[in-house]
């Protein structure tokens, strides 16, 4: 505006006085209406959300109050010193657009042809809660998480009940495990033998078998040639026949090894036969066996003995997982279906809180901040609205005034759907701010816009250097757009983000910003001019 009263021969004291009084309005207006949008999050839940609110729109005062005060003050000393005459913008004003207001209509219904047009990928947009789309592509935990799944069919997510005693983690188990949601479920009874009781009654049992046979005491005896010499006939009997049932199937390879063992049983009995008394030489070896023998059945006897297994037996590394320093007991459900399905995810947590309510693990959390995220964008969204509209109203006190500037912002947004659902580009828990930004920069374009129409059709505008004139051929327009254009450029570098919520985010705001842009320039003017229309014809 500076530029267009200075072309227009005002001295560069006067350009900035016009300026300032005929844009400033706007520009606080605007300045306003962004603050509300990032100050509609103050008070998150999300610390993180809650604090770029804050950021945000303490940024846009900040801004606001160095463009009323240091711009104004830059510009006169430029002006006055003409310190940069070659800094003068060629395009200020688009007059090659002033030929649509001709035929307003006839734009207006080109445009409504569009829209329908482009209605069914409105329908096609939805809302996605799935965390991994918003991974950067080829992250390796990504696709070992996707591998997991596709070979297990099991997450690296999995949900915790608690129970205050062991009878209360059967109970939970039993309930958990018949659930269609649940693949598999892992308490501390998954390290306890199974049929403990049943087990006990048969290990006790054969302690008693034992028992007598302890009683009786050990072998004292000395080995007897005579029977040793029998037993080693029993022996070599036994090996004969299994040598001739081993001939008979064929397998030769397993008669030449019995072969051998016969001649070592022949050469024993040869060497007792020869000289008995060679059997004392057996006495240390018999003696050893007999030690270890008795020592073995005391150890199973003691074993056989042992009670039912308790929680106090586990090695303390499993305790620490299962066992709480309250003394409560951890039971790990492990989902069947995959919870990166946010309907999936859902369906297994209220099934799992019909159990227990207070269910906790990493797919309660995801689901209650994801539902909390989804609520506090569209709060945030339906308060921005509300408050641009009441001070819209304050500022005007006119509906019609409400209606005229909002109607670019609406425009925009069912062309931002549109285009969202035709290119197949969903919201999700990162881009979805993206939607309260717009509507306080989409009401930007129509403030300044009809204000500048304002100021064309009122015959007191002379005094602050305005001249009749179509609205494409002032600046206003031209601002608008590069205001608009600035702001793509802006979230535009997020397109290049490796992570794709970041990069889902810049999508969005480009192409809001654009049909923010495309509808300020193209929906107010012409409507701006059948209400002319209709006024002069009425």
């Amino acid at each position: 505006r500076y530029v267009e009263s200075g072309k227009e021969g005002l001295e560069s004291e006067e350009a900035v006085k016009t300026s300032i009084f005929r844009t400033g309005p706007g520009i606080i207006l605007g300045a306003i209406t962004s603050v509300c949008a990032f100050y509609s999050v103050l008070g998150s839940d999300f610390v993180g959300l809650s604090e770029l609110g804050l950021i945000g729109g303490t940024g846009v005062l900040l801004c606001l109050i160095s463009m009323m005060t240091v711009l104004p003050a830059m510009l006169l000393v430029a002006g006055k010193k003409k310190l940069f005459p070659s800094s003068t913008p060629r395009v200020s004003a688009m007059p090659f657009l002033e030929p649509l207001l001709k035929k307003p209509g006839r734009l207006i219904l080109i445009l409504a042809v569009i829209s329908l047009a482009g209605l069914p990928g409105l329908f096609r947009v939805r809302f996605s809660y799935n965390l991994l789309e918003l991974q950067a592509r080829g992250l390796e935990s990504v696709e070992y998480e996707k591998i997991l799944m596709n070979s297990s069919g099991e997450s690296t997510w999995y949900a915790i009940l608690t129970a205050n005693s062991l009878e209360d983690v059967k109970r939970l188990t039993k309930r958990v495990e018949v659930m269609p949601t649940v693949d598999k479920v892992e308490s501390i009874f998954d390290f306890f033998p199974q049929q403990q009781a049943a087990k006990s009654k048969l290990f006790q049992k054969a302690a008693t078998a034992l028992e007598p046979v302890m009683e009786n005491g050990p072998v004292t005896k000395g080995p007897d040639a005579e029977s040793l010499i029998k037993t080693l006939s029993g022996l070599s009997f036994a090996f004969e026949t299994l040598e001739e049932q081993l001939f008979a199937s064929g397998s030769t390879g397993e008669i030449s090894r019995i072969d051998q063992i016969l001649k070592n049983i022949h050469s024993a009995q040869n060497l007792l036969q020869g000289d008995k008394k060679r059997v004392a030489l057996l006495e240390a070896m018999q003696k050893g066996l007999v030690q270890d023998l008795t020592n073995s059945l005391n150890k199973l006897i003691k074993w056989l003995k042992a009670g039912k297994m308790t929680p106090g037996d586990l090695p303390s590394s499993l305790k620490d997982l299962y066992i709480g320093k309250d003394g409560r007991y951890q039971i790990k459900v492990i989902p069947k279906e995959d919870v990166w399905d946010f309907s999936k995810l859902n369906r297994f947590v209220t099934e799992l809180r019909k159990v227990d309510p207070e269910v906790s693990g990493v797919p309660v959390g995801v689901l209650e901040s994801a539902r909390l995220m989804h609520r506090t964008f569209l709060s945030a969204a339906a308060l921005t609205i509300a408050l641009v509209t009441i001070i819209l109203w304050l500022y005007s006190r006119s509906f019609l005034y409400i209606f005229l500037t909002m109607l670019p912002l609406g425009v925009s947004i069912l062309w931002l759907l549109e285009i969202m659902g035709w290119f197949n580009l969903h919201f999700n828990l990162a881009n979805f701010f993206a939607i309260p930004i717009l509507i306080a920069i989409g009401v930007d374009g129509g403030v300044h816009l009809f204000a500048r129409w304002r100021e064309i059709r009122n015959p007191l505008s002379h005094h602050f250097g305005e001249k009749p004139g179509g609205l494409f051929n002032t600046s206003t327009p031209t601002a608008v757009a590069l205001s608009f254009a600035t702001t793509m450029i802006g979230f535009g570098g997020l397109l290049f983000a490796h992570h794709r919520g970041m990069e889902g985010l810049g999508a969005v705001m480009v192409i809001g910003s654009f049909t923010g842009m495309l509808a300020s320039i193209l929906v107010l003017p012409p409507v701006l001019k059948l209400f002319e229309n209709f006024k002069n014809n009425g």
